[in-house]
């Protein structure tokens, strides 16, 4: 079944096909660097070079891992509508606590993989002598450095797979508990779903409700798909660090320098986005006040949720492009620093 997927998706990227397809196909760190180096650097590592091999393995890992998750809350869930307790509902929703915490917490065990595999990708080979080839080759640098990156993502894509796949547990989940299980036993618990909170009178209301769906679906998408930036990021800071050719202790100094740079900006970025949510709701809810002080029509609650939709695009867009601007920072710094030791332009 997923071979047949990843085949579908491969043939689909001359078609005009789904951008959740592409964007599949895109996400591979193989996609944009498919060079003999390249090649060379994977055969190393377990994987190979076919765009198909990858996307298959990716796709089972990532069923394994989200149905690992998924399927022992089932059984709980399963036992919960046999013998209804307050207590087998709180385990449940105990469960989902455990997972998204861990989730969170993955940059202890991510963050570090993806930095200290690479802080030795181009230091190794200067050590070894590999790099006076590679200049007699005349490789391009910058073409040097993509295959580095792509090779450096796949060292550890079966860790980034396992949090993307227990993120995408715990969006599944949520619903699942919150929405669908409650409904199930109507009236035995007090146990409400979130779904008999709806009321929908006019066109406002409905058009309020899908803001907010939105919304989560936004939250959702950032929260999933995160640390794959993230790990494109930190896997181009530890080439940056090995391209400076420093020992491993100045490296791993190097490396300790990132971690609190980023964690850093992590931050900043936590802080920002709740302090412009903020901000947008109160203006937002501002801006409805004046609207109801001239204008009779119902118009609820849509347009202060359509504010908070808006801000929530802003965030995530502003989360991608801060991660993809060091990314290629740190690759352009490492691709001229090659240069002047005389790599190829």
């Amino acid at each position: 079944m997923d071979e047949q997927i990843a085949l579908s998706i491969l043939r689909s990227q001359s078609d005009q096909s789904p951008w959740l397809i592409r964007a599949l196909v895109r996400a591979l760190p193989i996609n944009d660097a498919a060079t003999p180096l390249l090649d060379h650097e994977l055969r190393g590592i377990g994987w190979g070079g076919d765009s198909l091999d990858v996307l298959s393995r990716s796709l089972k890992r990532l069923r394994v891992v989200t149905g690992g998750i998924v399927g022992p809350w089932c059984l709980i869930a399963f036992i919960f509508l046999l013998m209804p307790s307050q207590r087998s509902y709180q385990t449940l929703e105990s469960l989902i606590g455990v997972v998204l915490c861990a989730s969170l917490l993955d940059k202890f065990i991510l963050d570090v993989l993806a930095l200290l595999t690479n802080l030795g990708s181009i230091s190794e080979d200067v050590e070894r002598g590999r790099w006076d080839l590679i200049c007699l080759t005349n490789v391009s640098m910058r073409d040097f450095i993509n295959a580095k990156h792509a090779a450096g993502q796949m060292r550890v894509w079966k860790t980034m797979l396992n949090v993307i796949g227990s993120r995408l547990a715990v969006v599944l989940l949520f619903p699942l508990h919150y929405y669908l299980l409650p409904l199930l036993v109507p009236g035995r618990l007090d146990i409400h779903s979130l779904l008999e909170n709806i009321r929908i009178n006019n066109v406002f209301d409905l058009l309020n409700l899908t803001f907010v769906h939105l919304i989560w679906v936004v939250i959702a998408t950032v929260y999933v798909v995160e640390p794959l930036w993230r790990l494109r990021t930190l896997a181009a800071a530890g080439l940056n660090i090995s391209s400076r050719l420093t020992r491993p202790t100045f490296a791993l100094m190097w490396g300790v320098g990132t971690f609190i740079n980023l964690w850093g900006v992590q931050a900043i970025l936590f802080v920002a986005a709740a302090a412009a949510a903020g901000l947008g709701i109160w203006f937002s809810y501002q801006a409805y006040f004046v609207r109801s002080g001239f204008s009779s029509s119902p118009v609820g609650e849509a347009d202060v949720t359509f504010a908070k939709l808006i801000f929530a695009l802003l965030v995530g867009i502003a989360i991608y492009a801060i991660y993809r601007w060091l990314t290629h920072r740190n690759l352009l710094k490492a691709t001229k620093r090659l240069v002047k030791l005389g790599g190829a332009a």
